[in-house]
Order: structure tokens, then sequence, then C-alpha cells
């Protein structure tokens, strides 16, 4: 049993996920806890939830620590984000995702979350153009490596373009990769190599397509 006063030191979020993912957390104390402390499990909600395996373990001191500068579950708390100019978009977006095309470009796309039995995710539907929607990051350091790591079901006609670009003019990329076409999801992988003499200016990862078509996403996530 664990006593009083049933403090909270650390906590870990576990999102919706149609599929198996691991999930992971370090939890740093500054000091020996004077009393027995306790994992807990709290599911706040109905539904499934299914686990193979939760272990807890010590690190060393100078154990590598991943750093995790954007993850996005596109199913969780979308938010609509609806904008017509020269372009339209209609439909939500999980922040900190916005469009990025409305107001210049003569492109139309859309989204909706779709439920399919076991299966939730984040559908795009490009009608028109070469929309593009960005999210901006923290952190991106000159010199430095990134993953992104995308499980997704491309069925455009084409690669979808994602890049770490320079926020303001004159926008541009410091490194991209493609999320390749299929019929099945799959768990894509990127690489991006930052250049030595990056500028001080704010980043965005941007998400660009190219061809027409249904574009399925469950999540991403960016890491060094």
């Amino acid at each position: 049993m664990v006593p009083p006063p049933y403090n909270t030191l650390r906590t870990v979020k576990i999102g919706v996920s149609p599929q198996w993912k691991t999930v992971s957390q370090v939890f740093t104390l500054e000091k020996k806890s004077p009393v027995p402390l306790g994992l807990f499990l709290i599911l706040d909600g109905e539904g499934n939830i299914d686990f193979r395996r939760i272990s807890l373990e010590e690190l060393s001191a100078d154990a590598p620590v991943q750093k995790v500068l954007l993850e996005t579950s596109f199913v969780e708390t979308p938010r609509n984000c609806s904008k017509r100019g020269t372009g339209t978009f209609q439909g939500v977006l999980p922040a900190p995702w916005n469009q990025d095309f409305a107001h210049f470009m003569k492109a139309e796309a859309s989204t909706k979350i779709v439920n399919l039995g076991p299966e939730h995710f984040m559908r795009f539907d490009v009608q028109k153009g070469a929309p593009q929607f960005s999210a901006p990051v923290q952190g991106i350091e000159a010199g430095k490596n990134y993953r992104l790591t995308a499980y997704v079901r491309n069925q455009t006609g084409g690669p979808v373009k994602m890049s770490l670009r320079i926020l303001p003019a004159p926008y541009t990329t410091l490194a991209a990769g493609s999320l390749l076409p299929g019929q099945t999801w799959s768990r894509q992988t990127l690489h991006f190599k930052v250049p030595e003499d990056k500028p001080d200016l704010p980043v965005a990862l941007m998400m660009n397509f190219e061809e027409n078509g249904i574009f399925d996403v469950v999540s991403m996530k960016l890491e060094e």
C-alpha cells in the first residue's frame, strides 16, 4: 500500500491508437522520496485498452535521452481549421497543425476523422492543386540529425513531401523527404540532416501534397 498524501510526481498519457505502439517516458526525481512510491495505471474513459508489457527501469546518469520535438496523434482533439480564400480548406486538424495554402494558393482539400471498426484515423482528401500544411517546431538546431516517423496510408497519385522549412520568407527548406504511396498502412521513417549554416529563425514541419487523392494518417513523431 502506498501511504497518503498520494502526491503525483510524474505522469505519462497514452493516447488513442488503432494499432499497437510503444509509449515511453523518462522520469527524473531530484531527490529520494521519504515515503514508498507506487506506479499507478488510471483508466479515464470507457472502451478497450490492450497491453503487452509495462516496465519501469533505472537509467544511468549518462544514458541517452530521446528528445521528441513534435508528436501528433491526428485523431485526438481535432479543431475546425476551415478557410476559404484563393484556395479552400474544409475540415479539422490537431494542434499545432494548420492549413497553409488557402490565403494564396489555388488548391482545394478537406479532412475528416474516420472510424472503421478498429481503425481510427484522419483522412485528407486532396481535390485540386498542391495544398500544404504546417506545424511549428521548437528546438531545431544547426548540424543536428532528426527522424520523422509516420503511420500513414498514402493513396494519392504520388509521394507526400515532408520537410523542415524556415517559417518566414524566403521559406528556405532545410531538409526534406517523401512519404511514399501505397494501398496499405505503413510506418514510414524519414531522416533529416539540418545544415550547419541554419539561420536563427523559426522552423516548421511542412506537409506538401503534389497529387490529388486520399491520404490517411494516424500519427507523426519528430525526434532528434
